[in-house]
């Protein structure tokens, strides 16, 4: 008898049947047991209207057609099934596609499963003999599944993907049920070598609580999820390329949500873009590593594009680009962010935030075209000596902050150290350190620039500190009417800014030099060229604060109408002093070198003058003898401009007692009241 769609046909045990090609089956099931064999061979058609089940050594081969009706149950293959598609299977809404029990199914053809009520496939978690099963999908094999209800693909045991496969449009089948293009069970595995292609779904993209391992030929595209493209919760290695679009907002959704083991190794590519609705790019609670030639892309998040508190360790390659938010971050770290490779972010509102935990720099961070910020730390950041943090601003643009670091902890416990090099070029403000210590023992440049440095200051209780022990470099001031250096308020009798005998601070071709309102130390080498107005201002007219040049520093003007000033504003009296034991060098001076408005300090020399400069002395004490044989202080008048022959004017002026006394060391002592004294 030729059975029709309503017979269910059972092969006896053990006999191979056999559609020939050219024939039609037809059929309402078939069960295949006990070493049964169908084959269905090229270009021969079998119609099922309910269920091919497959168990107990029995064996189905299509090399033809086969197509399951509307309504039907697909396949269902218990322990012991095997199933090996060579040509075309059609589901055309069937219940679902695969029901997978057990046994193996491998693909070398094409299966299409059309809208589903269920999975397109369901491997389900095994009681009996859990982690037997295998779907191999081989290099030539294609997998369509299209409008499944609740998952596309659910695995619980092992799918091997060489060839290609495509979810699309996954429906929510129960309000309380996920929705996810293919989920991976705690027991499941997927290696893919091949394209996999999930598009659009209700919930998840890929959901990992297995294994997932993605190959260095394999490549995922996962677009349009409702929630979040991929999630990792057990262990993810990338070997190859994972594409993630996503486009639609969804409380806290990330492009990759990752909460255990992940790796991205070496040849790697991890793309993730939105249309800025999209929260993350990356969220993640647990450390993961980046190789040396690893890459991560992200572009138009509309939140920060990582947004790590597990700890990232980078010796790849991250760049981050095109968010529009100012208030957004490309990363923000709240554990320890280690970065070994590349960072690199461009046309976008801030780069970096450091909110807990340290971030680590060893390699390069690179900032481009930003709006806000580029780094903006809240804890502790380390960049190292080979770390280089480059942030450039072009076309006209500048940037507002640079750094920014303010050290919320109670005891100034979390400092930013600079072991390496930091280059800045066009920015409002350079660095900006509002509280906590800033260490510098590498190299600063910071360029075109509205303000360069300014220590700012939350509260007396958290007074910022910098300490520099390598190289400052201040070059090309913008802005006439601003500071190149600022230091704000702090501590009576405190210096908030130190220069080591190692430190150089270097400024040249700018407006206005350093504001002082709270004290400064030098023991190394501070020098200015190509002032427009003054080098140091000194003003506070609250409090008393020293600006010291110690024994063994150097401070060093060319070109400059004011070396000191003392006071700024005309109705207050400025407290803050100078005092020099070092070496201070003027030279190239256009106005008067050391003048003052309103202040009862004054600049109090102990050490070496040197240069060609007009000093007012109701601002300063040259000190060239504090008693008869004791010199505490001295006038350079060496040939400091190459002058062969230099002439030396002393002008005295107003009320004056004075006395001239050439000793036996041919020393010129000056004892003036008030005084102009030029050398030449």
């Amino acid at each position: 008898m030729v059975p029709t769609s309503a017979h269910d046909v059972t092969v006896t045990s053990g006999v191979t049947l056999k559609l020939k090609t050219g024939d039609i089956g037809v059929a309402h099931s078939i069960t295949l047991s006990g070493g049964d064999t169908l084959i269905v061979q090229d270009s021969a058609f079998l119609t099922i209207y309910d269920q091919i089940t497959i168990l107990n050594s029995g064996f189905f081969s299509n090399r033809g057609m086969t197509t399951f009706s509307a309504g039907s149950n697909g396949f269902h293959i218990l322990e012991g099934g095997s199933l090996t598609n060579q040509d075309t299977i059609i589901m055309n809404q069937p219940q679902r596609g695969f029901d997978f029990d057990g046994g193996t199914i491998t693909n070398n053809g094409l299966i299409n499963i059309n809208n589903p009520f269920h999975e397109g496939i369901l491997m389900y978690q095994a009681s009996v003999s859990p982690n037997q099963r295998k779907f191999n999908n081989n290099i030539n094999g294609i997998i369509n599944i299209t409008g499944p209800n609740g998952y596309g693909i659910y695995l619980a045991d092992t799918l091997n993907n060489y060839g290609t496969v495509f979810v699309q449009t996954v429906l929510r089948d129960i309000p309380t049920v996920e929705a996810n293009s293919i989920y991976i069970q705690i027991t499941g595995k997927l290696f893919n070598y091949g394209e996999i292609t999930l598009q659009s779904s209700d919930d998840d993209g890929l959901k990992n609580d297995g294994i997932l391992k993605n190959f260095s030929n394999g490549s995922f595209v996962i677009t349009g999820f409702d929630k979040h493209g991929l999630v990792n919760n057990f262990s993810m290695e990338n070997f190859g390329d994972v594409l993630i679009v996503g486009s639609d907002y969804y409380p806290l959704n990330a492009g990759l949500q990752n909460s255990n083991t992940l790796h991205l190794r070496s040849g790697s590519l991890l793309e993730i873009s939105g249309t800025n609705l999209m929260e993350y790019g990356i969220y993640n609670t647990y450390p993961f590593t980046i190789d040396t030639n690893a890459n991560v892309f992200i572009r138009r998040t509309g939140n920060d594009a990582i947004f790590d508190m597990g700890s990232i360790t980078n010796h790849g390659s991250i760049e981050i680009t095109e968010l529009q938010d100012t208030l957004s971050y490309g990363i923000v770290n709240i554990y320890p962010f280690n970065n070994y490779g590349n960072i690199i972010m461009s046309d976008m509102g801030s780069g970096v935030r450091v909110e807990a935990g340290v971030f680590n720099n060893y390699g390069i961070m690179t900032f481009t075209n930003l709006i806000s910020k580029a780094i903006f730390a809240t804890s502790a950041f380390n960049n190292f000596e080979n770390g280089f943090i480059n942030v450039i601003n072009t076309g006209g643009n500048r940037i507002y902050s640079g750094i920014i670091f303010v050290d919320i902890s109670n005891f100034q416990t979390y400092p930013f150290n600079n072991y390496g090099n930091i280059n800045i070029d066009s920015s409002h403000v350079g660095i900006d350190v509002r509280q906590g210590i800033f260490l510098n023992t590498g190299n600063i440049v910071i360029d075109h620039y509205r303000q360069a440095l300014d220590l700012g200051f939350i509260n007396n209780t958290q007074i910022p500190y910098f300490y520099n022990d390598g190289n400052l470099f201040i070059r090309n001031h913008e802005e006439p009417l601003t500071m190149s250096l600022k230091v704000d308020d702090g501590d009576t009798f405190t210096q908030n800014f130190q220069n080591t005998e190692n430190g150089r601070i270097e400024f040249l071709n700018i407006h206005r030099g350093m504001e002082l309102k709270s004290g400064l130390i030098n023991y190394g080498d501070i020098s200015f060229e190509n002032v427009t107005q003054w080098c140091f201002l000194l003003e506070n007219y609250s409090e008393s604060h020293s600006i010291t040049n110690q024994f063994g520093g150097e401070i060093d003007i060319v070109n400059a109408p004011i070396a000191v000033q003392f006071g700024y504003a005309g109705n207050s009296t400025n407290l803050n002093y100078f005092v020099n034991y070092g070496v201070f060098k003027m030279k190239m001076m256009t106005d008067t070198a050391i003048i003052g408005i309103n202040s009862s300090s004054t600049f109090e020399n102990y050490g070496t003058i040197m240069g060609d400069a007009i000093i007012d002395c109701e601002f300063a004490n040259v000190n060239s003898f504090y008693r008869p044989g004791q010199n505490i202080g001295k006038l350079h008048f060496l040939n400091y401009i190459g002058t062969q022959n230099a002439t030396f004017f002393i002008q005295i002026k107003g009320l004056a007692g004075w006395e001239m006394l050439m000793d036996t060391m041919g020393l010129l002592r000056i004892r003036p009241l008030t005084c102009l004294i030029r050398w030449m």
